[in-house]
């Protein structure tokens, strides 16, 4: 018998405000990934990560710029390593670059206190029959910060970036804010 739920369907128990994004992007990128067909991800997709790592280590235990700074590469090196990608691939360097140079400048005026970072959230809405399920980056005293990376200045909130601060708002009962980092500063928007 055929159900009129495309989750259970396809055996989905949740899905993530990254999975939305992605099948707004690309249905066919988010088809690909449900079926765990693998799409690798570039080194740009790491240097979100260590950049975060940092800032979190930066909130939470107020490291000094070179703490902050091996913080980022351990995990960027990592990230790397896993991937099969050599330290010497010009992307790699050219990103760790980013990473330095961003890394460098939140380590001067990031002075959020971090409570607690990566937190599972869970938010169940009548409309579909599946829970959103994400993980916050960053709680701090009385808000949620969804930290980004840039190679340069962001001017305005990106609708992807809005889609999962929003979410995660909703799920949590408190103010979200993108922080989009990048080398020469931080630009914040509320969600």
């Amino acid at each position: 018998m055929l159900s009129n739920d495309p989750f259970n369907t396809h055996g989905l128990d949740h899905i993530s405000a990254s999975q939305i994004n992605t099948y707004i992007h690309s249905p066919f990128l988010w088809a690909c990934r449900v079926a765990n067909i693998n799409n690798p991800v570039g080194v740009s997709a790491f240097r979100g990560s260590a950049v975060e790592a940092a800032a979190i280590a930066i909130g939470q235990k107020k490291l000094k710029k070179h703490a902050a700074l091996a913080t980022a590469e351990q995990k960027f090196y990592k990230s790397l390593k896993y991937s099969d990608i050599s330290q010497d691939n010009e992307k790699a360097k050219k990103e760790l670059s980013i990473i330095t140079r961003t890394v460098e400048m939140l380590a001067q005026s990031f002075d959020e206190n971090v409570i607690e970072s990566q937190k599972e959230i869970s938010l169940e809405l009548d409309e579909i029959p599946v829970p959103i399920t994400g993980f916050v980056d960053m709680i701090c005293d009385n808000k949620i910060i969804e930290l980004k990376t840039k190679a340069q200045t962001q001017s305005k909130l990106e609708y992807s970036a809005n889609l999962q601060a929003s979410i995660y708002q909703d799920a949590l009962g408190l103010d979200a804010y993108v922080y989009y980092a990048y080398p020469k500063g931080i630009t914040i928007f509320k969600a």
